[in-house]
């Protein structure tokens, strides 16, 4: 993010921007040629390929449920700032209008 600030609009633009590079992942879990290995070896070599593969899935369904929560923060941070623009707005007419007076 850098250290320059940001308004809470663009703020939850990158949240949301974070959430849409998480969904688009991949997850990909090829099979290995080291399978077709000759007895136990192959066996063995199937095996951790499973246990790999398991792993990757539950990785990805993290991720997944990661994206979701930062989308929703992000769109709570963005409802937040279009309220508080608008009250800022209203704040700012109200000055205007008492030192109209």
């Amino acid at each position: 993010m850098g250290d320059e600030p940001v308004g809470l609009a663009a703020f939850a633009g990158r949240l949301h921007d974070a959430a849409d590079a998480l969904h688009t992942t991949p997850v990909d879990v090829p099979a290995p040629g080291c399978r077709a290995a000759p007895g136990v070896l192959g066996e063995l070599a199937g095996e951790l390929h499973r246990q790999w593969a398991a792993a990757v899935r539950e990785q990805s369904a993290d991720l997944s449920a990661t994206a979701v929560r930062l989308s929703r923060l992000g769109t709570e941070i963005g409802l937040a700032a279009r309220r508080y623009g608008a009250v800022d707005d209203g704040a700012d007419a109200a000055l205007r209008r008492a030192a109209d007076r």
